[in-house]
């Protein structure tokens, strides 16, 4: 039997919601479903034959891997089935963490394959020994006892136990799968390096000899992980970048475009507002109201 555990936050950045199951499967199969969140997903015991979207592969224990929000996925073939999902928003607990997307092991486990799992079924695992997922394990229910509790301070802890767990995931990715560097390493690499130079002219040629592949082909396995071009990419990334910048500083508008890669404050002002639907001084005073209340 499943042990469900919801932490449903309102916040100044809007809704804060985590979600934690964690327990036996004891049924032959658990159907087919989706989310509108990602799963960061755990195998702790038994095993289990995974569906997800159209293609389906056996996890065990120590299989540890994430799903994109609206993932078809489910369970079927189950033996002494263990399993733990924490299900979150990334833009509400990760994506703003500058620090963890400096990590290999992060852009490979929390970014690539996760693409990589949706569009072409990829089917290999990042698995941990049975130390490392004691250690894994110990950590989750240190979450499951804080969203039990409900003491004081609990949604301040249930957030730093899970940025821990993200680290250490990605830090064991990075020693462990030397294996899947192949696969996953060039795309971490290119996203690493926008994540470091992204006020920079990057150009195709630039990301294409980092990944070791011809610009023609890079640009097509860019498009079929990441559903976006490399420009599209990195507009976003620099837009997220500047959100940060708009809230936590007094910067002119014109020097955050400059200090994000916009050459051009007006552009920059136009791709802001195609993307957040509002323009970056009218974003800026939505945020200092917020902190006021």
């Amino acid at each position: 039997m499943l042990k469900k555990y919801l932490l449903n936050e309102i916040t100044a950045n809007g809704q804060f919601d985590f979600h934690v199951n964690i327990g036996f499967l004891q049924k032959h199969a658990f159907p087919v479903h989706t989310h509108d969140f990602c799963e960061l997903v755990i195998i702790l015991g038994g095993s289990a034959i995974h569906q997800v979207n159209q293609w389906s592969h056996p996890v065990s224990a120590g299989h540890i891997f994430v799903l994109k929000g609206e993932d078809r996925h489910g369970f079927e073939n189950m033996k002494n089935f263990r399993i733990c999902n924490l299900m979150y928003r990334p833009q509400q607990i990760l994506e703003s963490n500058s620090e963890l997307k400096q990590l290999r092991g992060y852009q490979a486990l929390f970014v690539i394959e996760p693409a990589l799992r949706k569009r072409e079924g990829f089917k290999s695992h990042f698995t941990v020994n049975s130390k490392q997922l004691i250690a894994t394990t110990d950590l989750v229910r240190k979450i499951e006892k804080e969203l039990k509790s409900r003491l004081a301070g609990f949604q301040t802890l249930i957030k730093s136990y899970f940025n821990q767990l993200v680290i250490d995931l990605s830090r064991l990715y990075e020693e462990n799968e030397h294996d899947r560097v192949e696969i996953v390493s060039p795309f971490s690499e290119v996203i690493l390096y926008m994540e470091n130079h992204y006020a920079e002219q990057i150009t195709l040629a630039d990301l294409s000899k980092i990944a070791c592949l011809s610009p023609n082909h890079f640009l097509r396995r860019f498009n079929e992980i990441f559903e976006c071009s490399p420009i599209q990419y990195l507009i976003r990334l620099r837009i997220n970048k500047a959100k940060d910048l708009l809230r936590f500083s007094k910067r002119q508008i014109s020097e955050i475009a400059s200090e994000t890669g916009f050459l051009d404050s007006n552009y920059f002002s136009r791709k802001f507002k195609n993307k957040e639907g509002l323009s970056p001084k009218t974003f800026r005073k939505k945020q200092e109201l917020k902190a006021e209340i």
